[in-house]
């Protein structure tokens, strides 16, 4: 129903305002009910930013399966150069980390505004809810390479989230036992 650059920079600016409180929370129950807020925002732009990077490549001419895994690749670089930052500044437990990820949404969200329009496809179709919904796409489970893959990417992608919630903190258990151990001062290098 919505363009999504639009939903892509409104989705960041949202989470832009959240982040900023975030690093004002003072207690455990509104932290985790502010990043999980953050969390509904975020994840939905990782769909769309290919979504709009695949439209817009199309729109200049690209082909979207040679240019896009690149552009792919170098979103990756910049996480784990991101991640190493605010490493080795030591801002792994400080509040400055959520300020610099509120600052560089809100940049990407206003960003997202100057970007060519991507309207959603099908405005005009007529269909069922199932359709609208995105629900049709689960006739692809009938073809067991895909069910097989999608239940090892589920696997993975919790096994990555548990690891990424919890990697950090388990390694900063060890601080008293291990004070100069690398994986105690650079738990984000680590991961």
């Amino acid at each position: 129903w919505i363009n999504a650059e639009r939903i892509y920079g409104i989705s960041h600016i949202i989470g832009a305002g959240l982040l900023y409180f975030a690093a004002q929370a003072t207690d455990f129950n509104s932290m985790y009910l502010i990043m999980l807020f953050v969390s509904m925002f975020y994840m939905p732009t990782i769909g769309l930013d290919n979504t709009v990077s695949y439209i817009v490549l199309e729109q200049k001419g690209f082909d979207i399966v040679k240019d896009f895994p690149p552009i792919r690749v170098w979103g990756t670089i910049g996480f784990i150069v991101a991640m190493w930052v605010i490493d080795f500044l030591h801002w792994t437990v400080s509040p400055l980390q959520l300020y610099i990820s509120a600052g560089a949404s809100l940049l990407l969200g206003l960003y997202a505004f100057t970007m060519p329009a991507c309207p959603p496809e099908g405005k005009n179709k007529k269909g069922s809810i199932i359709s609208m919904l995105g629900l049709d796409a689960f006739v692809l489970f009938k073809e067991k390479k895909m069910l097989i893959f999608f239940i090892f990417a589920m696997l993975l992608g919790a096994a990555l989230q548990i690891t990424n919630t919890f990697g950090e903190p388990f390694l900063h258990d060890f601080a008293q036992q291990y004070a100069d151990a690398f994986a105690v001062n650079h738990p984000s290098i680590l991961m």
